[in-house]
């Protein structure tokens, strides 16, 4: 926007100029700067994809010793398979099937999303605790007094932060699981099997898009 007033502003009062260099630099830039953080976001997203995937099999491990066969069914269930078969073989349709795949997603998604809070929590903590290292060694090579009258309040304002974003976070895989589970629903009223599981996905798009500024670190 602001490159835009400027080239606005040049063209009126001065014929002249040209904003194509400008333009073009500042594109380059751009590119250059996605090019260069392209490799570090795959690796970061691999890395989150695999650790996920590795939570949610050992939460898997957990609740098979916690619960007996027909919950741990219910909460491994494929429900691609799930909707196409109930649709197929015993003909359910409309808000009948909706309703009883809400409630099968539901329970099917619920290892997942907490795997994914898990991991994300656990990237969110460390990070704090990063900051935290990071601003006690500075306070060190500071005196007495700056510690004491500078260091105390923001230490607090830390803890805070983390219980506030901690909570925030859970809330919002909380909402996608919610909103995930309603796009199952709706989805198998339009299309048992395919419709369920784009259902879910785009569900789970709309309510990471609609809380993406509470998990924003500070």
């Amino acid at each position: 926007m602001n490159t835009f007033i400027f080239e606005r502003y040049m063209s009126c009062w001065c014929p002249s100029y040209s904003s194509r260099p400008l333009s073009h630099t500042l594109l380059q830039i751009e590119w250059n700067y996605r090019f260069q953080e392209l490799p570090r976001k795959l690796i970061i997203a691999l890395s989150k994809y695999h650790a996920i995937i590795l939570t949610m099999r050992l939460y898997e491990w957990i609740a098979s010793k916690w619960v007996d066969q027909e919950m741990m069914d219910r909460l491994t269930i494929d429900t691609f398979l799930y909707a196409k078969r109930k649709s197929e073989v015993e003909g359910k349709r409309g808000t009948e099937l909706a309703r009883e795949m809400f409630s099968v997603s539901w329970r099917a998604n619920l290892i997942s999303f907490l795997a994914d809070y898990s991991v994300h929590q656990v990237i969110m903590l460390y990070a704090y605790y990063c900051y935290a290292q990071q601003k006690r060694r500075k306070s060190e090579d500071d005196s007495v007094v700056s510690m004491q009258s500078n260091d105390d309040m923001p230490q607090g304002h830390l803890i805070l932060f983390a219980v506030r974003k901690s909570t925030l976070l859970g809330l919002s895989r909380g909402i996608a699981l919610g909103f995930s589970s309603i796009g199952a629903g709706l989805g198998s009223m339009i299309a048992p099997s395919w419709g369920t599981l784009i259902g879910t996905n785009l569900g789970d798009g709309l309510a990471a898009s609609l809380t993406e500024d509470l998990v924003d670190h500070p």
